[in-house]
């Protein structure tokens, strides 16, 4: 049983940091008002990208939905309290639902 948390424990350490790291390239963030553009925030689950976009679309083209863009262009900064955070939340996640598939996989295999 030792052996399986600490196999449990490891897929999860990969899992959660797979998910955190990929995580502001993933969700579209929608636009509705034009100051949005200075802060576009990305990162899941607390948003731990800040970028200010270059765009500057007219008003009656919002709402407008955009993805993660080129640092080179974008001013970029990145919260490290909220990656690390993110980070733990996900990874402990991970491993909740992992415990939870393992006991319930336990269960049926003993009844």
């Amino acid at each position: 049983m030792k052996d399986k948390l600490c196999i449990i424990l490891r897929r999860s350490l990969w899992i959660g940091t797979l998910i955190t790291i990929l995580s502001p390239f993933l969700p579209i963030y929608t636009v509705r008002e034009l100051d949005q553009f200075l802060n576009l925030k990305f990162g899941f689950p607390f948003r731990f990208v800040i970028q200010q976009s270059s765009l500057t679309p007219f008003k009656e083209n919002l709402p407008m939905k955009l993805h993660i863009q080129s640092p080179y262009e974008n001013p970029t900064k990145i919260i490290f309290e909220n990656f690390f955070l993110s980070l733990i939340t996900t990874i402990g996640l991970v491993f909740f639902v992992y415990v939870c598939i393992s006991l319930l996989q336990y269960e049926f295999k003993n009844s």
